[in-house]
């Protein structure tokens, strides 16, 4: 992270990332935050329930696809740990992912929040 970036408290949003994206965008950005947080929350979801059937491709699927999406929205931490998790699919170490998905999804719920606001607030 750069000095010049600034971000919500606890550190879950670049809020710059968001300026810059609401800028370039326009009014399509307003379609923007429910459509990540609609998929985000179905990914939670569907990451349980891979977890629970012990389906590593499909969880690694659907933990790379919010990796890229919080990414691109600048929540670089949940898009980390998401990375995280999904290499932990990827190497079917699902005996030790529970802690990790759980510590992902109180993130999520962070990052969700701090979207919504900033989405109020324009």
């Amino acid at each position: 992270m750069n000095s010049g970036e600034t971000m919500t408290a606890p550190d879950c949003i670049n809020m710059q990332t968001l300026e810059t994206l609401a800028g370039l965008m326009g009014e399509v950005f307003d379609q923007l935050i429910p459509s990540y947080i609609d998929s985000s929350d179905k990914c939670f979801e569907d990451g349980r329930s891979a977890i629970v059937q012990q389906d590593a491709e499909a969880a690694e699927r659907l933990f790379h696809s919010l990796k890229s999406s919080s990414r691109n929205l600048g929540a670089e931490k949940l898009g980390d740990m998401a990375a995280t998790l999904e290499t932990a699919m990827r190497e079917k170490q699902l005996d030790n992912v529970q802690p990790l998905f759980d510590d992902a999804e109180q993130m999520y719920q962070q990052v969700r929040k701090a979207l919504l606001e900033f989405q109020a607030s324009r």
